[in-house]
């Protein structure tokens, strides 16, 4: 007997705060199950997720109406057999504009290259994100030379971000007039706005020029959207520090630590689970500064990665 435990607030994607609308990937799952026969069940979660700052609280106050939304599309897909498409006219919402901005969403926060791959490390899955942790955008130098050896297409990437913010900024002029805040898609698009910068630091040639435009878009983000204003927006890090990873480096790591299967392999009973262990925790103790604070002290830290 198993149950399938959905989550309402998508975590990676906000956190309730951005405009995410669940109800088409609900319904996915729903035809992927279909004629499992020991699933008797589902639970939905609406206010997990507390290691990120944002502050919205589902059926609480003023309401996370992102979230509710979602929530009412589990319930309305898995119990009452309704389309994702379906609970949206049900709510009075616009179906093509969700889809819409759900593709805004999906393309503007992950690499389908990189998020597409089943990469695992020690006893985790790797998430199909990794610039954006949680309520944190990475514009750092480490996740620069990540995302460049995981994603290959560089040029494709730019180009895919400029389709993002192109779509983003006709749904800003769609959405007038219908019922959705006009202030959480226009926070969506100022987040995207880093997101997108992101990408041009990560796959254009470094120059002191991107590195001006990264510190622009940054500052203009945080005067528009300040910690004490209506809405929790995104911390942004940013550190151009040079890192010395060659390619190759990276290509061998990546082959010993990560595997694409569930299964384990020889070198990770020899080493990956056993000698990385020892050596992270030699690490640790000797290392003044260790892991940035934001990646230890959320959700699983790295810690509990390698114990």
């Amino acid at each position: 007997v198993e149950f399938l435990e959905l989550h309402a607030r998508p975590e990676y994607e906000g956190g309730g705060e951005l405009p995410t609308y669940l109800g088409f990937e609900f319904e996915r799952y729903a035809k992927e199950l279909e004629g499992v026969e020991n699933l008797v069940g589902i639970s939905v979660w609406c206010q997990t997720g507390g290691w990120h700052r944002f502050r919205r609280f589902t059926f609480f106050g003023e309401g996370s109406p992102w979230v509710e939304l979602n929530a009412r599309a589990a319930i309305g897909v898995f119990e009452k057999g309704m389309s994702g498409g379906k609970v949206l006219e049900a709510e009075g919402l616009p179906v093509e504009f969700f889809r819409k901005l759900n593709s805004v969403i999906l393309c503007g926060w992950y690499f389908s290259e990189f998020a597409s791959e089943p990469f695992y490390f020690r006893r985790v899955r790797i998430p199909p994100i990794l610039h954006i942790y949680w309520d944190t955008i990475f514009l750092i130098e480490p996740v620069r030379k990540l995302m460049r050896f995981f994603v290959k297409d560089h040029d494709g990437a730019i180009k895919k971000g400029d389709e993002v913010m192109r779509l983003m900024d006709e749904l800003i002029m769609e959405g007038r007039g219908i019922a959705v805040s006009d202030e959480d898609l226009e926070f969506l698009r100022d987040t995207l706005e880093v997101v997108m910068m992101a990408r041009r630091y990560y796959f254009s040639n470094y120059s002191p020029e991107i590195v001006r435009e990264v510190e622009l878009v940054k500052k203009r983000y945080k005067q528009k959207w300040p910690k004490s204003g209506p809405k929790t927006r995104f911390r942004v890090k940013t550190d151009f520090a040079p890192v010395r990873w060659k390619r190759r480096t990276l290509k061998w790591g990546s082959l010993v630590m990560l595997r694409r299967r569930r299964a384990y392999r020889f070198v990770d009973y020899a080493f990956v689970l056993t000698l990385l262990g020892v050596l992270y925790r030699w690490f640790r103790k000797s290392a003044k500064k260790g892991m940035p604070e934001v990646v230890q002290e959320s959700a699983m830290g790295v810690d509990a990665v390698f114990k």
